[in-house]
């Protein structure tokens, strides 16, 4: 398992079902593109809430095999925004995002700014909801796996 993983595990240990509406950002994994392969950058992001305190989670940029991770906490403070806080620099930035249409293939998008690696859109599929009580770590790998072809499709979440 990759640090960026590791690290998730660390802070998300227990993430809550979320089948909140399209700009609800938590509880689900986002990508920036379906990369083409293994070696294909792109960003990708998962924050899981266990509770009403802030939600935990890690924006990862680079490949399938490799790349370069930031663990965050993510506290709304409204309707589409709320406080970023970067675990390693203590450092908080305002991270907002809207809906907007998906591209073929995807079920949600969004559009954000404050990311910390500059990326503009993301992109999540239904079945890469997080089911309660499960490990989001797992979850992000899985729907990196099954987006770069190197891993079956994630099973869908259950109600």
């Amino acid at each position: 398992m990759n640090r960026a993983l590791l690290a998730l595990c660390l802070l998300a240990p227990a993430a809550a079902c979320n089948g909140a509406p399209q700009t609800s950002i938590t509880g689900r994994v986002w990508l920036s593109k379906t990369p083409r392969g293994p070696k294909d950058p792109f960003s990708a992001f998962v924050l899981a809430s266990a509770g009403p305190g802030p939600a935990a989670g890690v924006f990862h940029h680079g490949s399938a095999y490799a790349g370069t991770y930031r663990a965050v906490t993510f506290r709304a403070t409204g309707s589409g925004e709320g406080l970023l806080t970067i675990l390693q620099t203590g450092k908080t930035r305002t991270f907002r995002f809207r809906p907007c249409r998906p591209d073929r293939g995807y079920d949600r998008c969004i559009e954000v700014t404050g990311d910390p690696f500059g990326t503009r859109r993301y992109q999540s599929k239904d079945r890469w909801r997080i089911p309660g009580r499960s490990r989001p770590a797992g979850a992000l790998q899985a729907a990196i796996a099954e987006a770069a072809g190197t891993a079956p499709a994630v099973p869908t979440a259950g109600p």
